[in-house]
């Protein structure tokens, strides 16, 4: 894991300015997208856990003390899961809208290591932009299925104070084999050896994921910062792979 994190830090000022201005570009493009959605997902999660809650029949049987108790604890892990969810969405569809810069970054760094590029063509990226996508869902899907599992070890006795951070090394290992993904398709990995590559690496692939992950933490604003560190992680992954790859 140190390895990863300690690529992330001296990744630090690689990534041109050019990437950043495109990167701003994009953020102002997708903050009212993106603020729009949040506001329009809460108001319809308010509205459904208002109607639920009057509908609510496994706590109308109870006495009055313990069905608001129930119907709150309810409340509060529909509220945690969504919220969950809102932010792996998030996580995704930034790494699937500014995926063409993060290649850009990779590529550039692959091609000063003496690799070659990617291959050029609309053909070749329409297929790039799909395995990105196809990468990114899937990983997303099994991250959220990981994280409601580990919110849910959060109620069980002793194992519930470790829960916090088993989810958060799980959104960081998904996130890292993302990131990493583009070097790996530029050493002409396909993407079931690329995610054996991670597997095998996956203290690397959290300490890669990690800063991103820890960002999208923070309320409303992670999402924008993450556009700034996810090029910062794909320089720090081209080259571990690159060192990596070298080394078989």
């Amino acid at each position: 894991m140190l390895v990863g994190l300690r690529g992330v830090i001296s990744s630090v000022g690689k990534v041109s300015t050019r990437i950043y201005i495109m990167i701003f570009i994009c953020l102002i493009v997708y903050i009212p997208i993106s603020v729009g959605g949040t506001i329009y997902f809460l108001h319809t999660l308010y509205d459904w856990l208002s109607t639920l809650s009057a509908e609510w029949s496994w706590t109308q049987h109870l006495p009055e003390w313990a069905s608001k108790i129930g119907s709150n604890v309810s409340k509060f892990i529909i509220c945690v899961v969504s919220l969950v969810f809102l932010s792996i969405i998030g996580g995704c569809i930034i790494l699937i809208v500014i995926s063409p810069l993060l290649g850009k970054v990779a590529e550039k760094m692959w091609k000063n290591k003496g690799g070659n590029g990617f291959k050029s063509g609309a053909k070749a990226n329409v297929i790039n932009l799909r395995r990105t996508i196809v990468i990114t869902l899937r990983t997303a899907i099994t991250q959220a299925a990981l994280t409601i599992f580990a919110f849910g070890l959060s109620f069980v006795p002793v194992v519930g104070f470790v829960a916090p951070f088993i989810s958060l090394a799980i959104n960081s290992y998904f996130y890292g084999i993302s990131f990493s993904d583009y070097a790996l398709e530029l050493a002409g990995r396909d993407y079931k050896t690329s995610l054996l590559f991670c597997k095998s690496n996956k203290g690397i692939m959290v300490g890669l994921g990690l800063p991103f992950a820890i960002v999208l933490l923070i309320p409303f604003l992670g999402q924008y910062v993450g556009l700034f560190l996810a090029p910062i992680a794909v320089s720090a992954s081209t080259d571990i792979v690159w060192d990596k790859v070298h080394e078989e």
